[in-house]
């Protein structure tokens, strides 16, 4: 086994003359190095991504360990090093299979076909947009980049209409495992789906049978027709949702029989016996309800819930 010191190294001290000790010669890296290139890709996988970057300085085999990197987290908010970030990603990594990004509201968003193109096999994304035109990502997966993935996270990111975002779930509808969805806005609209587009959005999304994970916030699941969104969520093991009511809770606990981790906010219009109808029919362990308030809840105890429930072992509220 591998053992690291906790105190971090400066990368500084990572030079070709303090690893000499490891490598009898430079040209010859590859096969004296102690550590093998699977390892050493291993332990840079958790370096920043601008330590990632430097450590290709060290030698011609951290070089090569860094190329075959499958996660980083990209941050493009600084715009002092954000064209050399994106520059990086296409240029020094082999086939990413895990990006996450932060951006800012005004960075180029063709930068994003640019890194999907070149990491065509790229299985999980996720988007921190700060209100990011995600409009191009769109066209980028239309072009067949990203065929094989599995997890899309949208945070933070704009459309120019909800077209867009529904074109962008029926592409990938087949192969999403995970969708989350967090505070999605559209051009000239400052807010969330309409109800309209709520009822379309929920065919799409329930046409997605392989989910397992959903996650739907800052968007309103009363507006949602929930027949539609969960008759096929027969996988679906993790759900968190806004707003529910009796009709939602009715579908999940008839149409979700893996569902293992829910949470459920903003409860104003759904009562505890709803709640336990859930529990009863899903084998539920890790259940969050967040702001409930109301007649029904006057007296509520966790205990009802526990009660009802043999698979349930953490109940939080808030």
């Amino acid at each position: 086994s591998i053992s690291l010191q906790t105190n971090k190294i400066s990368i500084k001290q990572l030079s070709k003359s303090k690893m000499s000790q490891y490598y009898d010669k430079q040209s010859d890296c590859g096969r004296n190095a102690i550590l093998p290139l699977e390892t050493v890709t291993r332990i840079l996988s958790f370096f920043e991504f601008h330590e990632m970057i430097q450590c290709r300085r060290v030698s011609t085999h951290w070089k090569t360990a860094v190329s075959k990197i499958q996660t980083i987290h990209l941050d493009l908010r600084d715009d002092a090093t954000c064209y050399a970030s994106v520059n990086a990603v296409t240029t020094f990594f082999d086939n990413l299979a895990n990006i996450s990004i932060a951006n800012k509201n005004d960075v180029n968003p063709f930068w994003m076909q640019n890194i999907l193109s070149k990491h065509s096999n790229v299985e999980y994304i996720r988007i921190d947009g700060d209100y990011f035109d995600a409009d191009v990502l769109v066209r980028s997966l239309h072009d067949n980049h990203a065929a094989n993935l599995k997890s899309l996270e949208l945070e933070h990111v704009k459309f120019d209409d909800f077209l867009g975002l529904n074109q962008l779930l029926r592409i990938k509808a087949p192969s999403l495992n995970v969708l989350r969805l967090i505070d999605i806005r559209f051009h000239l609209i400052f807010d969330g789906p309409d109800p309209n587009e709520c009822v379309s959005l929920s065919t799409t999304i329930g046409k997605m049978q392989n989910l397992e994970v959903l996650v739907l916030d800052d968007c309103d699941i009363q507006y949602f027709d929930a027949v539609a969104l969960f008759s096929g969520m027969a996988r679906l093991r993790k759900l968190e949702i806004c707003n529910p009511d009796e009709i939602t809770l009715v579908m999940i606990a008839r149409c979700c029989p893996r569902l293992e981790e829910l949470t459920l906010r903003y409860c104003f219009d759904i009562t505890p016996d709803d709640v336990i109808q859930v529990v009863k029919c899903c084998p539920i362990r890790d259940l969050t309800l967040e702001d409930f308030q109301g007649r029904s809840w006057r007296g509520f105890t966790k205990k009802r819930i526990f009660d009802a429930s043999s698979a349930l072992i953490n109940l939080s509220t808030r």
